[in-house]
């Protein structure tokens, strides 16, 4: 998956650059968010430059739907029950 999110990133944006890349940790926890315009983008972006492997989370009904829930399950995001 992370090497498709970095095919299509490339494919849609020319132009990038990731700022203060070097300031994020190489282990341990972190927490990443991402104040997104579009919910469906920050997930691709976030999965083609971060140094390392990401977990998701998304909202649990996400899970239980057709389309969406191969993909989530792909990355292997975790549900949040609100």
């Amino acid at each position: 998956m992370r090497r498709l999110a970095r095919f299509l990133f490339s494919v849609f944006f020319r132009r990038r650059a990731v700022i203060h890349g070097d300031r994020w940790p190489a282990g341990g926890p972190q927490v990443l968010v991402a104040n997104h315009v579009n919910s469906l983008l920050d997930p691709l972006i976030v999965m083609a430059v971060a140094p390392r492997p990401v977990r998701f989370l998304a909202k649990a009904p996400l899970f239980t739907h057709p389309l969406v829930s191969p993909f989530l399950r792909a990355v292997r995001a975790l549900p949040v029950h609100r």
